[in-house]
């Protein structure tokens, strides 16, 4: 036997699928990763310590124009084909949503084995929601907005043991993380720049992550002030070792991915969170609101983002910070992937 995993696009879907293969692979059980070909799934993958991976070539649905809906249709036939061989009776195969999984969804059903799935957000995508009924048992992250689905198991969403095991901060140190997801965002970016002024001025310390394809526009944006704030700005394009930059954090300004909120909440930090008023479904919008109304994070949104507001609620968290940090210790952290694994070999 071994476990497939469907999973990749972005980060948000692969992450969450490498936490879980850590534990079969833990347990000696062999792990096979079909991924998209963007190149961003290799490497993520690479650096995580995989190399038993397929790339498929498959493109999005959602959002697109017709003449791509039904490119994307040719796609998955196509990847069906091509990855038919990796699948064999008695595997497992796992998803994670999101148009690389699928392929690999129709071929678990077209050879007979148990198919899983992993929903990260509030709100479920189409690919999750397609295949959900068809599904040995359906792992949610999150209690689904306004829907009940039968073989759901509650799990959270599956981190790396290594923001579980963070240790908690003891007191403010005015550290600001802000990062936008695995692609950046250009508006959380912009809105940053615009305000590292007024940041720095309150003697904070900012790490700016940018995000690989807006690293140099940024860079252009901030200018000389790169020079000029050397020992409180650190600007990076991406980071493969994000957890470090968690546990130096104090703040972290983020998008509402749900990969994004997991990482945080089980590492004990404090989330402000902007969520990307384009998601589909608004699911980061509600991914958000679940933790805001926990009390274990704040949500700004993208329509009233500006230097003023970031700077309110920045300062909004510093002074309820230790009020925020004790909610946040008493939350309950699920052990997710352990959850998923045992829920997949009983």
């Amino acid at each position: 036997m071994k476990v497939v995993f469907g999973a990749g696009g972005t980060g948000g879907h692969l992450y969450p699928a490498i936490a879980v293969a850590d534990k079969f692979r833990a347990l000696d059980i062999e792990v096979l990763f079909l991924i998209s070909n963007n190149g961003m799934d290799k490497s993520i993958l690479d650096n995580a310590g995989y190399s038993n991976y397929i790339e498929q070539k498959v493109s999005g649905f959602m959002g697109k124009s017709i003449f791509k809906k039904i490119r994307s249709i040719f796609s998955l036939i196509l990847s069906v084909k091509d990855i038919y061989k990796y699948v064999s009776k008695g595997d497992k195969v796992i998803i994670m949503g999101g148009f690389v999984s699928a392929p690999v969804a129709v071929l678990a059903k077209l050879k007979g084995v148990d198919l899983y799935l992993h929903e990260q957000n509030k709100v479920m995508g189409l690919v999750n929601t397609v295949f959900a009924r068809m599904s040995k048992k359906v792992f949610l992250s999150f209690l689904l907005f306004n829907k009940c689905i039968k073989r759901s198991v509650l799990t959270g969403n599956p981190v790396r043991d290594i923001f579980y095991t963070m240790p908690k901060k003891s007191s403010y140190g005015s550290t600001i993380l802000v990062f936008g997801g695995s692609q950046g965002s250009r508006i959380v970016n912009k809105t940053v720049i615009g305000s590292i002024d007024e940041l720095i001025k309150m003697d904070r310390k900012i790490i700016h992550i940018t995000g690989r394809k807006l690293y140099d526009e940024c860079v252009g944006l901030y200018g000389d002030k790169i020079d000029r704030y050397k020992n409180k700005l650190y600007i990076l394009s991406y980071a493969d070792n994000i957890s470090d930059y968690i546990s130096d954090a104090d703040i972290i300004i983020s998008r509402a991915g749900s990969g994004s909120i997991f990482e945080i909440i089980s590492s004990r930090r404090i989330g402000l969170f902007i969520p990307f008023k384009l998601s589909a479904k608004n699911h980061q919008y509600h991914n958000a609101k679940d933790v805001v109304d926990k009390g274990l994070g704040l949500m700004l949104e993208e329509d009233l983002l500006n230097s003023g507001s970031l700077n309110k609620a920045i300062v909004e968290i510093e002074e309820n910070y230790q009020s925020y940090m004790d909610r946040i210790n008493q939350e309950q952290v699920i052990q997710s992937a352990d959850i998923i694994v045992s829920e997949v070999l009983n």
